[in-house]
């Protein structure tokens, strides 16, 4: 046996000796590529036909269609971390942007954004059914963490699902935070929650800040909702972040609404939606604008908090487009019936 194992470490020692800059070469090579840099890359991404995605029964047509623009994100290892200090279209973003706090790191931050995507299309389909009025059954909420604050204590990770405080049943995020608020400093929550399948048990402690008593943690909630449409949106694994809610919502109340808000027109857009309907502000605008360009919009629809700097895009690059800050959901109704006859 010890002559067999002898004759196997001579073999490797001669293989090394006779191969050692091959080696050398192929343990530098690895290194090279999978090197973190520290940072990620915003690269010009595309457009997705939101109205395409959405199905359900006895749904309606449209002559034209609601895009969602994007933008592509990868990691900057080392390879791509050269090739963007080259390629103008490409932007290097510190890590350190994305992320919260110092806990986290940028799978903390991927993680998150698939989460907040899954957000995104619950509100939309919540926001849309309202504001058409038509009725809906809420099979489900569930919820999750969405991020959790350098203050908070206890075991619980991004994307874990939340059952319940001190035994009491999660149903919303108002009675949690009446709840929090109800406790003294230093008190301790226990807190049910899944780790994938399993159920476990940890401990929060509850602190102060600005005279106000918090447990650090941002809570997401998921609703599932039914209707006579049985409307479902199609997805896709690699999709990520809250950006398409707002359009992922148009489509769905124009597939439930028998008039056409399209008119006919091509209409690309961003950003997230809230239960309430409020458009929020979100990044990389001048990509998302650039995108929508590209794939010959008649319109593009942004957050008022982006409008400016979108305007200021596309006069710098001579863009032909309309261009319209949305505040509310509501206020994209109203300007999209008022276009009916442009």
């Amino acid at each position: 046996m010890e002559r067999y194992i002898n004759k196997i470490y001579d073999n490797i020692r001669k293989f090394i000796k006779e191969n050692y800059k091959s080696i050398i070469f192929l343990v530098l090579f690895a290194c090279f590529c999978f090197y973190d840099t520290g940072y990620s890359i915003y690269r010009p991404g595309g457009t997705i036909n939101a109205s395409s995605r959405v199905s359900g029964d006895n749904i309606y047509e449209s002559k034209g269609s609601f895009n969602m623009a994007y933008v592509s994100m990868m990691k900057g290892r080392l390879p791509f971390y050269l090739l963007a200090k080259v390629i103008p279209s490409w932007e290097l973003i510190k890590n350190e942007k994305f992320t919260i706090n110092s806990n986290e790191d940028i799978s903390d931050v991927m993680a998150r954004d698939s989460l907040e995507y899954k957000g995104a299309l619950s509100n939309a389909m919540y926001v849309a059914f309202n504001e058409a009025k038509i009725p809906y059954d809420i099979n489900s909420s569930s919820f999750y963490v969405l991020f959790k604050t350098d203050k908070n204590d206890s075991e619980l990770n991004i994307g874990n699902e939340i059952i319940s405080y001190d035994d009491i049943r999660f149903k919303n995020t108002k009675d949690f935070i009446e709840y929090v608020n109800s406790k003294k400093v230093g008190d301790k929550l226990k807190i049910k929650y899944l780790d994938g399948k399993e159920e476990k048990e940890t401990l929060s402690t509850i602190y102060e800040d600005n005279d106000k008593l918090y447990v650090g943690l941002s809570i997401l909630n998921l609703i599932d909702i039914t209707s006579k449409y049985n409307i479902e949106v199609e997805t896709k694994g690699s999709e990520s972040g809250p950006s398409g809610g707002f359009i992922t919502a148009l489509a769905i109340y124009n597939a439930i609404t028998e008039k056409d808000i399209t008119h006919g027109k091509k209409i690309v857009g961003t950003g997230t939606i809230e239960l309430d309907g409020t458009i929020g502000e979100i990044g990389a605008i001048e990509y998302k604008l650039g995108a929508a360009v590209k794939k010959h919009a008649d319109i593009f629809l942004c957050p008022k908090e982006n409008y400016d700097d979108a305007v200021k895009f596309a006069k710098k690059l001579n863009y032909d487009i309309i261009i319209k800050d949305i505040g509310s959901f509501k206020e994209a109704i109203e300007y999209l019936n008022s276009i009916e006859g442009e």
